[in-house]
């Protein structure tokens, strides 16, 4: 009896130190319901620096416009060439650049290329897609005379402003490539029928390498006012530096069709005179 009298007093004893000891220990801190930045690591309990937080995803990029693709599988040229209009010589002085559009004519160009070779004269012919296809022949003649070629659009697109890109690229690029193709020669121009320009049609010229070519003067031939009128319209407007707009053809008809004989007999007039009060002959920049 007195041997189970001291285990119990023991296990009595033990029993009071544990209580003791749990009633001295701190509670445990709460978790923490500060929520933190996401890639911001949260301070260390101890003071210590934090480990260095894992490395986020980057960002994604960005959606940026894609440039139109060009029809036909074509790449558009890179974008920034001049698009101002041309409507000077390239020189200064007293020159005179003549320019021919909406040939090639069957009649009429080979009659104004005679004229330009009768007295050491070259021009830049401004040239239908169509009627270049049709009359091959005269597109080689033109420029193996030492003349240049700007394109004028396939089908002479008076409204082609108002079209899609696509069909406004298609337009321009075709009628460059078939001349260039036909000839073999540079085209370093494009002319826009009706001088109806758009920010679109000089930009997409431009991209295509060539000069957006206007005019200064333009004695209105293609309404077939009489000769002597084409001529005095000319005489009164000329300057140095013109560039002077004429027709040796018609792009209101099929191709290579229409009436410039006006055209033709002003030139051959106008020509002489010109030389004779003093100018000379250079191309549009």
């Amino acid at each position: 009896m007195t041997h189970v009298s001291a285990v119990v007093a023991v296990f009595a004893a033990a029993l009071l130190g544990l209580s003791t000891a749990c009633a001295s220990s701190p509670p445990s801190a709460a978790p923490s319901t500060t929520s933190t930045a996401p890639g911001i690591a949260a301070p260390s309990p101890s003071g210590s620096p934090a480990p260095p937080p894992s490395t986020a995803p980057a960002p994604a990029r960005p959606k940026t416009t894609s440039p139109r693709p060009a029809p036909s599988g074509r790449a558009p040229s890179t974008p920034g060439a001049p698009t101002a209009l041309v409507t000077t010589t390239a020189d200064s002085g007293r020159y005179v650049a003549l320019t021919f559009d909406d040939g090639p004519n069957p009649t009429y160009t080979p009659q104004i290329l005679a004229l330009l070779e009768r007295y050491g004269v070259h021009a830049t012919f401004c040239e239908i897609g169509d009627a270049a296809e049709d009359y091959p022949g005269l597109v080689r003649e033109v420029a193996a005379d030492g003349n240049r070629l700007c394109d004028h659009t396939m089908t002479h697109d008076e409204q082609l402003g108002t079209r899609t890109w696509e069909q406004i690229y298609a337009q321009i690029t075709d009628g460059k490539q078939t001349l260039r193709s036909i000839s073999g020669a540079s085209v370093l121009y494009y002319r826009q029928p009706g001088g109806n320009w758009t920010a679109a049609i000089q930009q997409i010229a431009a991209d295509d390498g060539m000069q957006n070519l206007s005019w200064s003067v333009d004695p209105r031939d293609w309404s077939m006012p009489g000769t002597s009128t084409i001529v005095a319209r000319v005489e009164a407007n000329l300057r140095p530096g013109s560039v002077l707009l004429m027709h040796d053809g018609d792009g209101d008809v099929p191709p290579g069709g229409g009436d410039r004989s006006e055209s033709v007999a002003a030139l051959a007039i106008l020509l002489p005179w010109m030389i004779a009060q003093g100018y000379h002959f250079d191309f549009p920049a």
